[in-house]
């Protein structure tokens, strides 16, 4: 900094010091998670030093923060009852808050004068985690419910008041807590066909063919029962009080998707007498239906064709209306 308000600095390693950042993390991971916190804070001496006349952000800090992750497994543990396929994940953040720092140059009335502004964003917490339950029936098919859930917690919120003959919106002190999620369902079985087809090495065809159909789910959360935005607010449009830390999801999702995935495989014996598979073509397809908006989505496909070996020789995507 010193370089560029003294006016006898002429040290050139000085001068091309223009960014400062400072950064501190700790990192442990354990058995099926891990746990950090980090600590930033960048700061731009040409802005700093060479204001103008528009506000600019010239350092901010964030942190310290905490970060927790906890990866899937089995939520009750190892065993043959139904409730042992219940799979979960969970995380979960803190954020300490954030400090950024703006300045500009004012040249009112001729006067240099520079005006520095410092905005703190308040800590916040949020909780993330998804939970799936993997289930086989008639001993072929496979039934995978599964839920997504996350939840903020912030104390201060946005609020929209009259000033005047207008509308303000302000930061309210205040605890608010918002809960969103989706959840999804997928049916699925593999059927299995053999061709003996003897050419060469080659001793047969194995084709398997994974047909699925799966619902997605997921509600407007601006709708009023919620409570996650002000109604009634004086400019008429509604106001998301939890804008300033993350957007409130606004798009109701259902959406139906139907996929056959369908595996080609080479039975091939080798020089000793022993079989190998190789895949030959891998050819998937998918179509999606979406009721809110009553869209058929186009049938989309992707097929990979092989070699003998195993290398691809090449790879088509198409897409059929």
């Amino acid at each position: 900094k010193d370089a560029y308000q003294n006016d006898q600095e002429v040290d050139d390693e000085d001068r091309l010091r223009q960014n400062i950042g400072t950064s501190l993390d700790y990192r442990n991971n354990f058995n099926n998670g891990s746990f950090g916190i980090g600590y930033r804070l960048n700061r731009d001496l040409r802005i700093e030093n060479a204001p103008s006349i528009d506000e600019t952000l010239y350092q901010s800090s964030t942190g310290p923060n905490i970060a927790l992750n906890i990866s899937s497994s089995k939520i009750f543990g190892a065993g043959d009852s139904w409730y042992n396929t219940i799979y979960g994940n969970y995380s979960m953040y803190i954020g300490n808050g954030r400090e950024d720092y703006y300045i500009k140059k004012d040249t009112t009335n001729n006067i240099n004068e520079i005006i520095t502004t410092h905005v703190y964003k308040t800590p916040s917490i949020s909780h993330t985690s998804s939970i799936r339950m993997p289930t086989k029936i008639l001993g072929t098919v496979n039934i995978i419910p599964s839920v997504s859930l996350s939840e903020l917690w912030i104390w201060k919120y946005r609020y929209e008041e009259e000033s005047a003959d207008t509308s303000l919106i302000i930061e309210k002190e205040g605890f608010k807590r918002r809960l969103t999620g989706g959840g999804n369902i997928e049916i699925n079985t593999d059927v299995y066909g053999l061709f003996p087809i003897k050419i060469g090495r080659l001793n047969a065809i194995r084709h398997v063919m994974t047909p699925s159909i799966s619902f997605s789910y997921k509600p407007n959360f601006s709708q009023p029962n919620f409570g996650y935005f002000q109604q009634n607010t004086p400019s008429g449009n509604p106001i998301d009080y939890f804008k300033d830390y993350s957007s409130t999801s606004l798009t109701e999702i259902r959406k139906y998707t139907l996929s056959v995935n369908n595996l080609f495989q080479a039975k091939i014996q080798d020089e000793k007498g022993d079989y190998t598979k190789s895949n030959l073509l891998i050819w998937d397809s998918n179509i999606t239906y979406d009721e809110v908006k009553d869209v058929l989505s186009e049938l989309k496909s992707k097929i990979r064709i092989k070699s003998i070996n195993g290398n691809d020789l090449f790879i088509i995507n198409t897409r059929h209306n």
